[in-house]
């Protein structure tokens, strides 16, 4: 086996018997490199760089889960982008869930409240989650109820009309195209604003 390591910030290649073979965060494995370069067989080189990927992944999944919460998703999109093996990323994600550290739903639930308290609409969560964790599209239906979106719109309603009145009929149809595109109902906005 001929490894040849092409150095570069902030991810280098590894080329084996002339072949890209696999990328690697500098940082993480630039004082590794001669000891890489050492090793007489792919099998070897490729047994060392996965205990180094999950030496690394563990390291990072402590640090960002030590700041916030993710879903499940986000983790492994954030360490595919740091080069680590999928089959790494898998082990490390199913012991995380064993031991409690992610929990999709619980994380799902939380974002859905977050944007609720921003004053968004289920349309617009439900699109934000999707790009998030696509599984979870359903819980927007299930947190966000009639009565929810209800009390939100009236809040923005107040706050929209307190520099002018709501029988004005350009000022309702302001209020609606607003309420649409912060991902509310069409029926709920109707509601509030044309039939009294």
């Amino acid at each position: 086996m001929k490894l040849e390591i092409v150095e570069k910030s902030p991810s280098s290649t590894l080329i084996v018997d002339g072949q890209v073979w696999k990328k690697v965060r500098t940082v993480y494995y630039k004082k590794y490199f001669s000891e890489m370069l050492s090793l007489p067989s792919l099998e070897q080189l490729t047994h060392f760089v996965k205990k180094r990927d999950a030496k690394i992944g563990w390291q990072l999944v402590y640090r960002w889960l030590a700041l916030r919460g993710f879903l499940s998703s986000e983790l492994k999109k954030k360490l595919l982008s740091y080069h680590i093996e999928a089959d790494v990323i898998a082990l490390i994600i199913a012991k995380c869930i064993a031991r409690g550290y992610l929990d999709d739903q619980r994380e799902g639930k939380l974002f859905v409240k977050r944007e609720i308290k921003k004053g968004v609409g289920p349309h617009i969560i439900a699109a934000k989650l999707m790009q998030r964790a696509p599984e979870l599209k359903e819980m927007v239906a299930q947190e966000v109820s009639d009565e929810v979106q209800e009390r939100e719109i009236k809040r923005w309603i107040e706050k929209k009309t307190c520099s002018s009145s709501l029988a004005e009929l350009k000022t309702k149809k302001r209020l609606y195209h607003f309420l649409r595109g912060k991902g509310f109902d069409d029926h709920l906005i109707r509601l509030h604003l044309f039939i009294d």
